[in-house]
């Protein structure tokens, strides 16, 4: 699905203001270059997650903050928020592999050292129905 940044962070006002970057599902945010021979993008990246990662470089950018992106020809400017995990396959050219098992995978855009949080103590029982989920993946 995709949809404006303020639909999957409502609670972030700035992202009401932010009429070029979009969600791509819950897991990536495309922020085009709209300018004419534009080679990098300023992007708005909403606050809840604790970083954001350039998807293509896995550069870390801080949350609630204007970053400006490499906007390359070749490449849509993605971001994946921390903790994001996208399911890729390694070759899009080659339809032949479309059902074969190597060709999957999955990327993901763990937190930063410094950003970890431990939630719970080492007596914590978690059960999937009371972990707690973050705000911002609430839907």
């Amino acid at each position: 699905m995709l949809a404006p940044t303020f639909v999957a962070f409502e609670d972030d006002p700035v992202c009401f203001a932010d009429a070029d970057a979009a969600m791509f599902g819950p897991c990536l945010l495309a922020a085009p270059a709209l300018r004419d021979g534009a080679r990098e993008v300023e992007v708005y990246l909403p606050r809840g997650p604790e970083s954001w990662r350039d998807f293509w470089t896995g550069r870390v950018y801080a949350a609630g903050q204007i970053a400006t992106i490499p906007a390359p020809l070749d490449r849509l400017p993605l971001l994946a928020p921390a903790g994001a995990i996208v399911a890729m396959t390694d070759n899009g050219d080659d339809y032949s592999r479309l059902h074969d098992e190597p060709s999957r995978g999955l990327r993901v855009f763990r937190v930063p050292p410094t950003a970890h949080r431990a939630p719970f103590s080492s007596k914590t029982t978690v059960s999937p129905s009371s972990a707690p989920r973050p705000a911002w993946r609430s839907r």
